[in-house]
């Protein structure tokens, strides 16, 4: 198999082990950043849900090479990449790229979406 073939397989399966991650973080957080359930909580906690989500189904697609699989993985990157960069141009910018927390998602998502709209 040519190398770039090998690279790109590992590319693909981190950027949905770093979403799964980044989901796993979002929800862990929401009990730091809210000390209570209220509705916001509960908003942040669900988003970090449709994280680990998408995260999954990038793995599944990767893993069962199913059409409807990556055509799915592909319209949850889609619109979680849209949600994240609505809330990255939400801040200011010099604030938003130094973000960890917001540059590592948005590639994560970026590398997902293009890797589920190609054909292996």
């Amino acid at each position: 198999m040519p190398v770039v073939k090998i690279l790109s397989k590992f590319v693909d399966r981190a950027s949905g082990w770093i979403i799964v991650a980044f989901g796993a973080i979002h929800c862990a957080y929401t009990f730091r950043l809210y000390r209570g359930i209220s509705t916001a909580a509960l908003w942040f906690f669900g988003t970090g849900l449709a994280l680990l989500y998408a995260g999954g189904l990038n793995i599944l697609r990767i893993r069962l090479a199913k059409p409807e699989l990556r055509w799915f993985s592909f319209l949850a990157n889609v619109l979680l990449l849209t949600l994240t960069v609505s809330y990255a141009a939400q801040r200011p910018l010099a604030r938003a790229v130094k973000d960890p927390f917001l540059i590592a998602p948005i590639a994560a998502l970026g590398l997902s979406t293009w890797f589920s709209a190609r054909r292996h």
